[in-house]
């Protein structure tokens, strides 16, 4: 018997691999977003070079998540493997497609407008 075991209320490694997954995936959406926002802020007003490597870090880590969600969660969602290294190119492909795919991709695009308009190639929902 371990002293660190209560059978009643034992929580196994998938349901801690679960919540360390969703942690990190909101951890991820909110660099996104501001790396988002930190793009429109520079359009719009010019940055001291010293307030800008930051967001070049956000917008270094949002094109690493960009490649990770292409190859794991993307893949299981289009049902195929990835042609492109980015999400948003192999979204952009899926639009000028036909089918299931492409109402897929059309709802990732919509999404994705919301944070950055015109992201899909030029596409609006």
């Amino acid at each position: 018997m371990g002293l660190y075991r209560n059978k009643g209320c034992m929580m196994n490694g998938w349901v801690w691999l679960g919540i360390s997954l969703l942690i990190l995936w909101c951890v991820v959406v909110n660099m996104f977003v501001m790396a988002m926002y930190a793009k429109k802020v520079c359009e719009q007003n010019p940055v001291h070079w010293s307030l800008k490597w930051p967001m070049y870090v956000g917008v270094a880590i949002g094109l690493v998540a960009d490649f990770l969600f292409n190859f794991a969660p993307a893949t299981a969602l289009f049902l195929e493997p990835p042609r492109e290294l980015l999400f948003t190119s192999r979204v952009t492909r899926h639009l000028n497609s036909s089918g299931w795919r492409q109402k897929k991709a059309r709802f990732w695009c919509t999404q994705l407008h919301y944070f950055d308009h015109g992201h899909c190639g030029g596409w609006t929902p």
